[in-house]
């Protein structure tokens, strides 16, 4: 379900979608609120001692901050908008099969659904013409590629990883050079050639304010401060927690930016199989609620938010 709205972001409440609509029963609301009074203390003690001292990275060692009244709401927030989009959703995948088995998390991949692929089209489609620059930054879903599909002209790609890197420049070779390949770690300073007004910046990253504010600082750095680039955001706003969701205002406003519109649940990424196994698993013991149980534990998507920032006074 996407909800579209402008200016200020929603708080945890209105994020949570089953506390804000009539999608769950009193009785099924009655079974969540209780689930959150049986906190399983040594599990949590468990989950955090691995995750700080694995060597996962700030992606996944941010769970260990999460309560556990945090990680019942958002586990039924994900297991209610899957129920929503499943259908739909089932019927593509958003990844190239033979680029999917060479996924490397290292770099946080977790490529999107072909309609949240579309969707990021269509988003393009409504904000430029076809000659209208366009950056990706962080490109494992291969939207640039969609895009030259599409009929964009002018579309850069930008990754660290090199195997990805190379599945783009190979796919270029039918789109006459209109889909330009950057290999590169946007934490250090790109080449001045790539430096340009784009029309459109397209930003995945880490869904952690550090992952946020290193992409926000280097799509201001590839645009030049432009001030009439655009910048499409991905992101997860639960994942941030309270804390995170009311400083993002902050942060954005730091880099001269202000949001036109945020959307819920715009972006879904297939969960592989091996990590929902262990979704499962866990859901099974953990989460034994009537939502749960309808989804067979399971959760077939991740369902992340999107927001689109212009510059302040553009």
């Amino acid at each position: 379900m996407d909800v579209i709205s402008k200016g200020s972001l929603p708080n945890w409440e209105k994020l949570c979608v089953f506390h804000s609509s009539n999608l769950l029963s009193a009785e099924e609301k009655q079974q969540i609120e209780q689930l959150k009074s049986n906190q399983p203390g040594m599990l949590l003690k468990i989950f955090r001692l691995i995750l700080n001292y694995s060597k996962t990275g700030h992606t996944y060692q941010k769970f260990s901050q999460w309560s556990w009244e945090d990680i019942v709401d958002i586990i039924h927030d994900q297991a209610i908008r899957n129920k929503q989009i499943l259908e739909e959703e089932c019927q593509k995948r958003g990844f190239y099969n033979s680029y999917y088995s060479k996924i490397d998390r290292n770099y946080n991949q977790l490529p999107c659904t072909q309609l949240t692929t579309q969707k990021r089209v269509n988003q393009a489609k409504s904000l430029c013409s076809v000659i209208d620059p366009i950056l990706v930054l962080g490109d494992d879903d291969m939207i640039g590629l969609e895009l030259v599909k599409e009929g964009f002209m002018d579309v850069t790609s930008v990754d660290i990883d090199p195997h990805l890197c190379k599945e783009l420049s190979n796919a270029t070779k039918h789109y006459k050079n209109r889909l330009k390949v950057y290999q590169h770690d946007i934490s250090e300073a790109p080449d001045k050639n790539y430096i340009r007004s784009y029309k459109l910046v397209f930003l995945d990253p880490m869904y952690t304010l550090n992952g946020i504010n290193m992409f926000l600082k280097s799509a201001l750095t590839f645009t030049a401060h432009s001030p009439e680039t655009r910048f499409f955001l991905s992101l997860h706003l639960m994942s941030l927690l309270r804390n995170g969701i009311q400083a993002l205002p902050s942060l954005f406003s730091s880099y001269g930016l202000q949001i036109e519109q945020y959307n819920l649940g715009f972006n879904a990424y297939p969960i592989p199989e091996q990590i929902n196994r262990w979704i499962k698993f866990f859901n099974c013991r953990y989460m034994r609620t009537d939502t749960m149980s309808s989804l067979n534990y399971m959760l077939r998507f991740f369902l992340s938010d999107a927001i689109l920032l212009s510059k302040m006074n553009s």
